[in-house]
């Protein structure tokens, strides 16, 4: 099983992107990642949607 440490929702981890960056490819991995709307207080990773994330912050716009 993936790491977990710091994660918000461990229960939806499988759906966040540090799991999601290890199984999916670059194409798939940036319908995610395209337009970025939160950045994830862990790892940094940017997506759209903030359920994507262990830590998600809001970015400014």
């Amino acid at each position: 099983m993936p790491e977990t440490n710091g994660c918000k929702h461990p229960e939806q981890h499988h759906q966040h992107l540090c799991v999601l960056s290890q199984r999916l490819g670059s194409k798939e991995l940036s319908r995610y990642t395209r337009d970025p709307h939160y950045v994830c207080g862990n790892c940094g990773g940017r997506t759209r949607e903030g359920k994507h994330l262990c830590n998600p912050k809001r970015l400014r716009k």
